[in-house]
């Protein structure tokens, strides 16, 4: 068996059994700083007991990301590998204080699913002021779906500003599993962000962020922290493939009237 990384969540009782049988938000080696190609990450999510993944790599203004041409190929891929359903999307990077990314209108346009993120990389550590009004002009934009890890420590946010906009929008709001491993300074963030999700009735997204393919749906520590906070089931978007095809549409369908 594969452990996970360093950091481990130690369960103190019984916690409930969330169901979260999809992840949008997985990573594969074009993307150089993963370690997997997509058939093996979906041979990771059916092991895992998933029912679908969504193809985020990095967007282009990321250092080793893939060029744009790879995002707007993802067409030519199956529905579903290996009985795992395909999303085919990107992890797009905001790249300035207005909320723009890094994918052209063109490709969006061939693409399902979006999770937009600051990285150190391609965006500037501003004011709170000025990551918010990134959040909020991102989440005008119909064709992203969901924040990334926006619990991250460097970017800090008016939480409640931008997680009612996500809430009146029906976008969603990451709770990423690998920040508990790889940024353990966001955690407390990610608590306090969460629980505003419960609070103002906001999505969130269950991800792995995974950069290895046994670590594709495997979410312990945010297990651990949506039991805590007694974490409604009906909020958590990706819950299984159909509730996330129906969101996906609904929000298609809201950005066209």
């Amino acid at each position: 068996s594969i452990k996970r990384r360093w950091y481990t969540c130690r369960k103190e009782k019984a916690m409930r059994n969330y169901e979260i049988k999809t992840d949008l938000h997985t990573h594969t080696l074009a993307s150089t700083h993963a370690y997997s190609t997509l058939e093996e990450n979906c041979r990771g999510a059916f092991a895992n007991g998933l029912e679908g993944i969504n193809m985020s790599d990095h967007g282009p203004s990321m250092p080793d990301a893939p060029y744009e041409g790879h995002f707007s190929n993802m067409r030519i891929l199956p529905e579903y590998i290996h009985g795992i359903k395909v999303w085919k999307g990107a992890e797009a990077n905001i790249v300035d204080y207005e909320g723009r990314i890094d994918l052209t209108e063109h490709t969006l346009g061939r693409l399902e699913c979006i999770v937009a993120s600051f990285h150190e990389h391609t965006f500037k550590a501003g004011t709170v002021e000025q990551h918010t009004n990134a959040y909020m002009q991102a989440l005008k934009n119909p064709k992203i779906h969901i924040l990334g890890h926006s619990g991250t420590a460097q970017y800090p946010y008016d939480h409640d500003t931008v997680i009612k906009e996500a809430a009146r929008l029906g976008k969603a709001i990451e709770l990423n599993e690998a920040t508990f491993h790889v940024r353990p300074s966001s955690i407390a963030n990610c608590r306090k962000i969460i629980a505003k999700c419960k609070k103002y009735g906001a999505f969130i997204s269950v991800d792995s962020d995974a950069h290895f393919s046994a670590f594709v749906g495997v979410y312990d520590c945010a297990r651990k922290l949506l039991d805590e906070l007694d974490f409604p089931q009906e909020l958590i978007i990706n819950r299984n493939a159909e509730t996330v095809s129906k969101w996906l549409k609904e929000l298609a369908a809201a950005s066209e009237n």
